[in-house]
């Protein structure tokens, strides 16, 4: 499934995090969003380019897949830089809705 299957509802909140990415919020992010403890910069800090904010067509690259057993979405996300537009570091993140509000966690940062 493409990011067009993911309801519309989910997106600002994941652009929120690649924001907080792009601003080096790492310690944030794993408090607000991580279940696992881990250091979710450790990857992001070693690549060698400087993560922005989603620009537009961003969306064209994400992938998205409804976990109808969980009722949750899983969504992978291709950062991008400066220096190289799209890169190869992935965000994935289980987002959902809860009590009239959006919930997201992510599961990894890395390189694909």
């Amino acid at each position: 499934m493409t990011a067009a299957d993911l309801p519309a509802r989910f997106r600002p909140v994941i652009e929120q995090v690649v924001e907080r990415i792009a601003a080096g919020d790492f310690a944030g992010l794993a408090r607000d969003y991580s279940r696992s403890g881990q250091d979710l910069g450790l990857w992001a800090r070693e690549h060698p380019a400087t993560f922005i904010p989603m620009p537009p067509e961003a969306w064209h690259h994400v992938d998205a897949y409804f976990l109808a057993d969980h009722g949750v979405w899983k969504v992978d996300v291709d950062l991008w830089s400066q220096e190289e537009g799209r890169s190869d570091m992935t965000l994935q993140v289980k987002v959902w809705e809860e009590a009239d509000a959006i919930k997201l966690t992510i599961d990894d940062l890395h390189t694909l």
